[in-house]
């Protein structure tokens, strides 16, 4: 007996479209999930540079007399705008508390920059959180045992020579409006002021002409406070070749001009 198997091409057919179409709805649906999960990931990384830079940049725009103006944590705080992260990768803003005269939190949250995604899937900035604890570190300068032309620790001065040291003050020629003359030390020193090979005492004056003192010593000259001479010298902002230069005070309607990179400062004008 033969049975009539007419439609089962149709049906395996169905069949076929019907698994295939699965198969290739899966592999777009695994595509799709994998593009997502690396946006994610990379939103998240831009969200915590964001954040990250947001951080740096409240530590580089620092101005101390803003902050210290501020009371402490809990009846103040100082607001750190929304702004565009440098790289302009996000977003960041944020809070600065004062904990102590001298110790600061700086709370910053980043986000991404998300473009037009929040529009078209309904995507949402990652977000990323950062503090950093910030301690203020005064500069203070040790009180001078006095003013000197020449002024060294325990190594000494050696007079050599037809070498002299003046510490009488001179108004440079080109100079003017400067106050009358000053007298100062001519050396002063923690360590011994001699003379060699030939050398004459007579070459130093000032009032006294030496001086030796033993509160002068090397750290005078390197620490400053909480900082060294050579935190202090990273942090320059204007660096100058080697080269002769004529420093002379530079004041424009009546202020000190600071953009001159030759103006080294008046003491009558601020």
């Amino acid at each position: 007996m033969v049975r009539r198997e007419r439609g089962i091409a149709l049906a395996l057919v169905l069949m076929t479209l019907v698994v295939g179409g699965a198969l290739i709805a899966g592999i777009l649906f695994g595509g799709t999930q994998e593009q997502r999960v690396a946006d994610n990931t990379r939103n998240a990384e831009q969200a915590f540079g964001t954040a990250e830079s947001g951080v740096q940049e409240v530590v580089r725009m620092w101005s101390p007399t803003r902050m210290s103006f501020h009371g402490l944590v809990g009846t103040d705080s100082i607001l750190v705008a929304d702004s565009l992260s440098p790289w302009k990768t996000g977003r960041y803003s944020g809070t600065v508390y004062k904990l102590s005269n001298d110790l600061y939190l700086i709370d910053v949250t980043g986000k991404d920059s998300v473009g037009l995604r929040p529009a078209i899937r309904g995507d949402v900035p990652a977000r990323a959180r950062q503090g950093l604890l910030v301690r203020i570190r005064a500069v203070s300068f040790p009180v001078p045992a006095g003013r000197a032309a020449v002024t060294v620790g325990i190594a000494g001065v050696t007079m050599n020579g037809n070498s002299s040291v003046s510490g009488y003050d001179s108004i440079p020629p080109t100079w003017t409006g400067c106050p009358p003359p000053d007298s100062a030390i001519g050396i002063l020193s923690s360590g011994l002021i001699k003379t060699s090979n030939g050398g004459n005492k007579n070459g130093v004056q000032g009032v006294p002409p030496w001086k030796q003192d033993s509160t002068v010593v090397d750290s005078n000259f390197t620490t400053f406070g909480g900082a060294t001479y050579n935190q202090m010298a990273s942090a320059a902002t204007i660096t100058l070749p080697a080269g002769s230069y004529s420093p002379a005070p530079v004041v424009t309607n009546g202020v000190c001009d600071v953009s001159n990179t030759l103006n080294w400062g008046d003491g009558d004008h601020t």
